[in-house]
């Protein structure tokens, strides 16, 4: 007994484009989250969400409003949210969205998780917290 299958090569062909489509959306929502999260937490900083303690500051000369605890810090120079950097590797495989290290990726940590003076100024992790959801659900949306 024998059985024949037509149209294996056309099937597998379209299979390959589907595959194609799925890895390109796949590449844009990583790159749209990656870039919104960037975006999020430049303008938490930026915006000056709220009002804490007034400093006069040197180098330069300036005045700066801290920002309370519980909230992104405030931008004094702007270094901070320069310092904000995206990066994909690994095919798409993998992303990294922060400071990178050196002494602001040190004071970017001590701003999102506070110190023993100094208590948590987030800034990072909600606008990841913000982003997830629709992240997962977007990714999980392209299974086959």
């Amino acid at each position: 007994m024998k059985f024949k299958l037509d149209g294996v090569a056309g099937a597998s062909s379209e299979l390959n484009d589907a595959l194609k489509k799925i890895d390109k959306l796949r590449r844009k929502i990583v790159a749209s989250a990656v870039e919104s999260i960037a975006l999020d937490a430049k303008r938490s900083i930026a915006t000056h969400q709220s009002k804490g303690k007034t400093y006069k500051k040197e180098n330069p000369n300036r005045i700066h409003t801290a920002s309370l605890p519980g909230f992104a810090p405030n931008q004094d120079t702007g270094e901070l949210g320069r310092s904000i950097i995206t990066s994909i590797y690994n095919n798409y495989e993998h992303a990294d969205v922060g400071v990178p290290e050196g002494e602001m990726g040190e004071r970017a940590v001590k701003l999102e998780y506070g110190t023993p003076q100094v208590l948590p100024r987030p800034f990072m992790q909600p606008a990841v917290n913000k982003h997830k959801v629709k992240f997962v659900e977007e990714i999980e949306a392209l299974e086959i």
